[in-house]
């Protein structure tokens, strides 16, 4: 059986907003303020659809309204040495923090990471990488699919953290 394009991204929006509407509530039952911001945030640019119109008001931003031939591909070279560069950063300063969580918290925070590092590629959006993130698997791109995990993550981790008074 195969999908067309348009129900793709229908399903994959929704699995995404199932996704951030489940770590959402169980990160305010928990009471975990900033992890529900961030679901909640995620659930509206998961709907809101501004994504793209943002990725495009930076290209030209950073390129100009006429580019060069070959500027475009080296600027998303040089954006991802950056990402990449920050994750690292990210990661070094989170890691001694994170040895003395308990296992739901760490489970957030790597549900967090992969969104941050998921939408930072997606900004950056390098053709080849672009190329395996939007691939259907089923009904559903696995940008979607990554996302939903991810919110599970921060779901399950929330519901194994203590309940803050």
């Amino acid at each position: 059986m195969t999908f067309d394009p348009d129900t793709i991204h229908l399903a994959s929006r929704h699995l995404m907003g199932a996704g951030f509407v489940c770590a959402t509530l169980a990160t305010l039952y928990r009471k975990s303020w900033g992890f529900s911001a961030i679901s909640a945030l995620c659930l509206a640019e998961t709907y809101a659809l501004k994504r793209f119109a943002f990725h495009v008001w930076a290209r030209i931003a950073m390129l100009g309204s006429t580019e060069q031939p070959g500027a475009k591909e080296a600027l998303q070279s040089n954006l991802m040495y950056v990402v990449t560069m920050i994750g690292i950063a990210a990661l070094a300063i989170l890691f001694p923090m994170l040895k003395r969580e308990g296992n739901g918290r760490r489970l957030m925070y790597a549900g967090i990471l992969i969104i941050l590092a998921l939408f930072a590629v997606e900004m950056v959006s390098p053709h080849q990488i672009d190329k395996f993130i939007y691939h259907p698997e089923g009904p559903f791109a696995r940008n979607a699919i990554i996302y939903f995990i991810a919110a599970a993550m921060i779901a399950c981790g929330s519901l194994l953290t203590r309940q803050r008074h």
